[in-house]
Parts: structure tokens; sequence; C-alpha cells
């Protein structure tokens, strides 16, 4: 018989919470490209699609305040409200320049390859955790975690921020490539 392990329901709400937030992000990673004409008579499927995660996302932000009194907001490249929007622009900035500044290399060769994280951040801008969803390779792996976790601590959230989350979750893309 297989052993089943205990999980609470908001562990189980985080889960699929990660998994809309990655389904986010990765659609507004799609939908960053140049659009064709073909591609722009299907333009409302995406935000239709969009508006439908953020609405299952925002009910399990919910739940699991109302079960667990935990206040997380989930925030992708997607996300549209401010202050999140512009708290989430302000991470990746940082993300983008440290992952920049420091290019992975295995024995002074570049690596090239693609993680992609969430991270998860207190309200006194603090990083509590990062959960890795999918990477190349163990090496890019810890690489891209070196690299958010020299970013800490961000800033505080603002007090609009504050007011509706205790913590939020964001996705972090590394996609390293050759120039």
């Amino acid at each position: 018989m297989p052993y089943e392990m205990p999980v609470s329901s908001s562990f189980k709400y985080q889960i699929v919470a990660t998994l809309i937030l990655v389904a986010c992000a990765c659609g507004a990673q799609q939908l960053q490209s140049p659009a064709t004409s073909s591609s722009q008579a299907r333009g409302a499927e995406p935000d239709a699609r969009k508006a439908e995660l953020r609405a299952r996302l925002n009910e399990i932000e919910r739940r699991i305040q109302k079960e667990h009194g935990e206040r997380v907001k989930y925030i992708s490249p997607s996300a549209g409200e401010e202050p999140f929007r512009s708290y989430y622009d302000r991470f990746t900035e940082r993300l983008e320049a440290a992952g920049t500044a420091n290019f992975p290399k295995n024995q002074g060769a570049s690596v090239y390859g693609k993680v992609l994280l969430v991270v998860y951040v207190s309200s006194n801008g603090r990083i509590q955790k990062i959960h890795i969803v999918r990477t190349d390779s163990a090496f890019l792996e810890k690489h891209a975690v070196s690299v958010v976790r020299s970013t800490a601590p961000l800033e505080p959230f603002p007090t609009e921020m504050r007011r509706s989350a205790d913590s939020v979750a964001m996705s972090a893309s590394f996609n390293y490539t050759r120039d």
C-alpha cells in the first residue's frame, strides 16, 4: 500500500496557488512575444484565460485566509493591481541586475538554461522560502537560489500592501541564454 503523506488543507491550497501562479507567469511570458496577425485574432483567448486563473488564485487566497488566518498574495508578471505590480517590478529589476552581474559559470564555462522559482517574502522584506518549480540543472537551481538570496532583504511592504497581505509569493524566472 503506497504511503500518503498527511497534508493540511492550507498546504494543498498553497500548492494549487503556486501552480496557478506559474501558469500566470508562463502565460505572461508568452504574451510578451511579438504578435502576428493570426495571434492577434486570438488575443482575447489568453486574456480570458489569465482572468480565469487570477480569479481562481483570488479564491484560494480567500480560503487560506479564512481557514488559517494567513494573508498571502500571489503575484505574477500579469499582476495588474497596485501596489503589488510595482513591488513585483522592483523585485524583478533587482533579480535581473543580480543575475546579469553573476552569470552562472561552472569551472570557468558559462552555463545556459532556465529556472522557475516562487519566492515567498514577508511584509518586512525578508525572504521566507524559495520553492523550485522547474529547473534545467541542479547547478542552475543552486545559482538561481543564490541570486535570489543575494537580493535580500527586499524593501518592506508599503502601507497599502500591508493592509491586504502579510506575505507575498512571487514568480521568478531565470533564462540564461547566449546573446
